[in-house]
C-alpha cells in the first residue's frame, strides 16, 4: 500500500459488501491487500476514537480532504 494519506477521502468506487467495522487503518489496508478487486481503501474514524468503518475501493477517484478519514492506494510491482 502507499503511505497512509491522513485527512483524505477517495469518494465513490466502493466495492460491494464493504463499509464494515474495522479496528484500525492498518487492518483496513490489510483487507485491501488481500482483495484482488481492491485498488484503494478509506478508513473512517468513529467519533469516539475507537475503530471505524473500512471502505474498499474498486476505483481510485480524486482525493478530497476530510478530517476523519484516512486513505491509501494499493501499489503494484
Amino acid at each position: 500500500m502507499s503511505p497512509f494519506e491522513e485527512g483524505i477521502n477517495h469518494p465513490r468506487g466502493d466495492l460491494a459488501g464493504t463499509g464494515t467495522e474495522s479496528e484500525s487503518k492498518q487492518e483496513c489496508a490489510t483487507r485491501c491487500l488481500r482483495d484482488n478487486e481492491c485498488k484503494a481503501m478509506t478508513f473512517v474514524h468513529h467519533p469516539d476514537g475507537v475503530g471505524g468503518i473500512c471502505w474498499l475501493k474498486g476505483t481510485i477517484n480524486s482525493a478530497t480532504p476530510h478530517p476523519d478519514m484516512v486513505s491509501a492506494v494499493k501499489m503494484y510491482p
